[in-house]
């Protein structure tokens, strides 16, 4: 069977990784990165760390936020009284 786009004829789903997996270490930070890592690393190891790196950084911004506003905000910190 020959797939039209790319004219493969194997059958074989091997090549670039779905950009879904991005998805990953941006909504779950360096846990995520570490999921998308193991999963990628085997097709394109490059791009697997760049996911990584990814879920490092968003984790270390997220971090430091929460630090530098003493937490989580609340209801009350949006109030205009």
């Amino acid at each position: 069977m020959t797939n039209s786009r790319t004219g493969d004829t194997t059958g074989s789903k091997a090549g670039k990784p779905s950009g879904a997996w991005w998805l990953l270490p941006v909504l779950f930070g360096v846990v995520g990165g570490i999921f998308a890592w193991t999963a990628i690393k085997g097709k394109d190891s490059e791009l697997a760390w760049r996911m990584f790196a990814l879920g490092l950084l968003i984790t270390v911004f997220v971090i430091s936020f929460i630090i530098s506003n003493d937490g989580f905000p609340s209801f009350s910190d949006f109030s205009f009284e």
